[in-house]
């Protein structure tokens, strides 16, 4: 990593852009296995490393997000390259300490439980005169290699890792053990949550109010001390008592939900937070809307974070739309959302760039499958380590034109909601598709997916069946043409004009037009 870094930038100055996929292509190309949080822990241990040595970091770092980050180094490279050399080199003794400790007779692949002692440490290292001769403080040199060990899975310290950050105590209660925790155990914590809801609109309303009248405002503040909260609430939230419910202002719930003005959207958007969803919509019927809409309500109203979500789209320009229409409604906060293709997904999680190269795009979604499903070694992580870090924060994938994908893309979605892992484990997914239109099949896209999505994911089924584009004579002569498809999932759930346009000519304004 250092010989790219040097690379790429010989005379460093001030700040450096570091685009992590493309550090960690680098490495990939010179045979390293690697995936872009290997480059993010290995930048965060050299600006740790510099301190202790009796001068400042020698290297400091900063995450932009998830592909991004700035390096600014505090010296030449020679005094970096040094200290990683001087770093490895005690680890090194380390680990020689460590593996002498271990019977004969233990198989290779199997943990094996050392003890050792600082003491036996700075023995080891008294007997290697050059690099002790080199070292200016030994016991940061050590603290600094055991936790770079520690951090890449090469040791797991156990008690000792308490020596370098601050442990907790949890004492299980005797008569616990057979306890279970019930809904009551919870209910002081939803309380605390409740108030701060009723808080934060109680300083909306003042904001609100002295704008208006000062005096009113004032008014406010006294009986929000003085009064009961029943009373409080009687006197300045008469009819607007759920209100105080949301995590929101009004002005955003409205225009996140009741602006959609379809009953059908709405109840998707305002579903709950646990469970999946299938979407089956029909042609014009509000798709993107609704997914966009329902990323706004996570984050606005259920204060799910902006970049636990994952927003899957079938090509570029609907990736740019949804990116778009997420900056129009939820403002910077949208731009935290993770909107990609699956190509641009498997880039991300595989780490590769496609700066000056060639891309094998469907060997990309093979290794971004392979790594969330713990069938690549990367050095560091441990098979079921590997999908948490790759999918660190996430904890909801919602995709789009579900219908139009192919086993490959399958694959990586049940990779994605770990369709196949235990509860814990597992995102919650929402798909959108239409299983009447299949327009690749001739690249393998194939509808049987749509149709086994509700089995796959214990999914609710619900349908988006107003078209807000056609007339009612385009609707009702699809529906006729649709209708003699064999194995249709919305046999019983025909597409209608969208209800603003019921009493609007059949034939759209061309039959005022020309009536003929």
């Amino acid at each position: 990593l250092l010989k790219v870094l040097t690379e790429e930038e010989p005379d460093p100055t001030g700040w450096l852009h570091a685009h992590l996929p493309r550090l960690n292509q680098r490495l990939a190309e010179a045979g390293h296995a690697s995936i872009p949080a290997t480059v993010t822990s290995l930048l965060r241990n050299l600006a740790f490393a510099g301190r202790g040595f009796g001068a400042p970091a020698v290297l400091e770092y900063r995450a932009v997000s998830r592909e991004q980050a700035r390096v600014k180094l505090n010296h030449d490279w020679p005094v970096l390259l040094g200290l990683a050399q001087k770093r490895r080199a005690v680890a090194g003794i380390i680990l020689s300490v460590l593996t002498g400790k271990i019977p004969a007779a233990t198989p290779v692949a199997e943990e094996c439980l050392v003890a050792f002692s600082a003491d036996e440490i700075n023995a080891a290292l008294n007997a290697d005169l050059v690099l002790a001769g080199q070292l200016r403080d030994r016991q940061a040199a050590i603290e600094h290699a055991l936790l770079f060990l520690h951090e890449h899975h090469i040791i797991i310290l156990q008690q000792g890792l308490a020596v370098f950050r601050q442990s907790m105590t949890i004492r299980v209660q005797p008569d616990a053990s057979s306890r279970r925790f019930a809904a009551t155990d919870y209910d002081p914590l939803a309380q605390h949550y409740d108030q701060r809801v009723f808080q934060v609109h109680v300083m909306h309303e003042y904001a609100r109010l002295g704008l208006e009248k000062v005096s009113r405002a004032l008014e406010l503040v006294l009986a929000y001390f003085s009064m009961d909260r029943k009373e409080f609430i009687q006197r300045f939230f008469r009819g607007r008592r759920e209100v105080l419910e949301r995590a929101t202002t009004d002005e955003s719930y409205r225009r996140i939900v009741e602006e959609l003005q379809n009953p059908a959207q709405q109840e998707i958007v305002t579903a709950g937070t646990e469970g999946n969803l299938l979407i089956l919509a029909g042609p014009g019927a509000g798709k993107t809307r609704v997914v966009v809409h329902r990323c706004a309500y996570l984050v606005r109203v259920k204060r799910q974070p902006a970049a636990s979500i994952l927003v899957l789209c079938f090509n570029r320009h609907a990736a740019l739309d949804t990116r778009r229409r997420l900056f129009d409604l939820l403002g910077a906060e949208g731009r935290f959302i993770t909107v990609q293709t699956y190509h641009g997904l498997a880039m991300r999680l595989a780490g590769a760039s496609v700066t000056d190269r060639t891309v094998d795009f469907d060997e990309l979604l093979n290794r971004a499958i392979a790594l969330l499903r713990g069938q690549s070694d990367v050095p560091g992580l441990a098979e079921d380590e590997l999908r948490d870090r790759l999918l660190a924060g996430y904890r909801y994938i919602l995709v789009d034109e579900y219908q139009d994908i192919d086993e490959r893309q399958y694959d990586l979605v049940s990779a994605l909601a770990g369709r196949t892992l235990d509860t814990d484990s597992k995102l919650t997914i929402l798909a959108v598709g239409d299983d009447d239109q299949n327009i690749y099949t001739f690249r393998g896209a194939n509808v049987e997916y749509i149709r086994r999505f509700q089995h796959d994911y214990n999914a609710r089924t619900c349908h988006l069946l107003e078209n807000y584009r056609s007339s009612a004579h385009i609707i009702s002569a699809a529906n006729c043409l649709i209708a003699h498809n064999r194995d249709r999932m919305k046999t019983r759930h025909p597409i209608v004009p969208n209800r603003a346009r019921l009493r609007d000519p059949a034939g759209g304004a061309w039959e005022t037009l020309d009536p003929v």
